[in-house]
């Protein structure tokens, strides 16, 4: 088996938060994410368009790149649905929740915004993800909220996680789906398809893993019978 393909544990002395992306020379965690008590205060701290863009993360789970590039003419507000360029620049319509709905048409008329992107950048261009990632970072700031990751100086960009990720959030969301999945609530290609994967079988790898409070949990009653 190639060595480049394998699948590291989460307990491997390499890779201690999970599989290793090909694009990327960290890994991606996915066993360490927020509770919703969490990710609604960091909604609170937040306002405008900055809360709008906390909620496409937390309630739809979009990659930060995908809420980048949101159009104003992406959105059907009679529908209720949104296009997206995904992964790979595969299209995608979903369902858009009207609370958020409600927060763009509020925002787009307070800004002004008739057409183009919907969170406009430096020259009229979409924002990056640098800046999304300033949001949700000044969110954790401001709400006193802690990165969950494991903080361990000999690991490699190990500051990155020491605040509140895009990608932290779009996981935390990840996992609730996943959970749903196990109450029957969804399956597991619906899962995928609100994930945007293509394959069922990523999404429950990826957002499968307990988090840490879970394995607390889960631990106390193996001892209580022990």
């Amino acid at each position: 088996m190639d060595k480049s393909k394998q699948i590291k544990t989460p307990f491997s002395k390499k890779l201690p938060f999970g599989k290793k992306s090909k694009t990327r020379k960290y890994p991606v965690p996915s066993g360490y994410t927020l509770d919703y008590i969490q990710i609604k205060k960091l909604i609170a701290v937040l306002k405008g368009k900055d809360k709008i863009i906390m909620k496409l993360l937390a309630y739809m789970g979009l990659r930060s790149f995908e809420v980048a590039k949101i159009r104003l003419e992406d959105i059907n507000f009679e529908e209720e649905t949104i296009k997206l360029i995904r992964k790979f620049g595969k299209p995608q319509t979903l369902p858009i929740p009207p609370e958020i709905l409600s927060d763009i048409e509020y925002y787009i008329k307070n800004e002004g915004i008739k057409q183009g992107y919907l969170f406009v950048g430096r020259n009229q261009g979409h924002l990056t993800r640098q800046s999304i990632g300033n949001i949700t970072k000044k969110a954790g700031e401001l709400a006193k909220i802690k990165s969950p990751y494991p903080h361990n100086p000999k690991y490699p960009n190990y500051k990155r996680y020491t605040w509140i990720t895009p990608h932290m959030i779009r996981h935390s969301y990840g996992h609730y789906l996943h959970q749903l999945v196990g109450q029957k609530v969804l399956n597991q290609e619906e899962g995928a398809r609100l994930m945007g994967h293509a394959k069922t079988t990523t999404f429950w790898d990826t957002y499968g893993t307990a988090t840490l409070s879970e394995l607390k949990e889960r631990h106390k009653k193996v001892m209580e019978d022990i």
